[in-house]
């Protein structure tokens, strides 16, 4: 389990992406979002998309699901966070 700080912390600015190479970053975030998250809790990881952006559930309800090392891949995938709506959001 992590904190919304955490998750901020390792999303933000600072982060750098696609360290990993021969990946698609897309899937790998969205599957790693959907095996850690119960279906009870959030039935849509996709909320919207955008031209270059998928935005994604609330940071909140991620949180206690993930772990130090899930915010490592998801910083890899090039996520980020929406501080006007909490939302994570993820580049394309």
């Amino acid at each position: 389990m992590v904190t919304r700080e955490q998750i901020e912390v390792a999303l933000g600015s600072e982060n750098k992406p696609y360290q990993t190479k021969d990946v698609d970053y897309e899937v790998m975030a969205i599957n790693l979002l959907r095996e850690r998250i119960p279906y009870e809790e959030c039935k849509n990881i996709i909320i919207a998309a955008g031209h270059d952006t998928l935005y994604l559930c609330e940071a909140y309800i991620a949180a206690p699901y993930l772990t130090e090392e899930d915010l490592v891949i998801l910083a890899d995938c090039n996520c980020f966070i929406i501080k006007e709506t909490d939302r994570l959001a993820l580049h394309v």
